[in-house]
């Protein structure tokens, strides 16, 4: 996602290949479906820095399949975890 500044955003989301079905909502718990939060701008260089884990939500998916190129799309609504690297 690219915001208004040039600066970018990239959520990540991992878990198992067979849970990835659509329509369907995946829980994001650190253990069913990880995710992670990234940020880039002219100020990292546009390197991607770690923000934070993905959890305590769930990863609602509208379309998806489970090789490469295959179309994604939906909503997620989760909180960011972070300890203060």
């Amino acid at each position: 996602m690219t915001f208004p500044d040039n600066s970018y955003g990239y959520a990540y989301f991992n878990g198992r290949t067979e849970l990835f079905e659509s329509p369907g909502t995946l829980p994001v718990d650190l253990e069913t479906t990880i995710g992670a939060l990234y940020y880039a701008s002219a100020n990292t260089n546009y390197e991607f820095i770690f923000l934070g884990y993905l959890s305590g939500g769930d990863l609602v998916l509208d379309q998806s399949g489970t090789t490469n190129n295959d179309p994604v799309s939906g909503t997620v609504d989760v909180d960011i975890l972070t300890w203060g690297w």
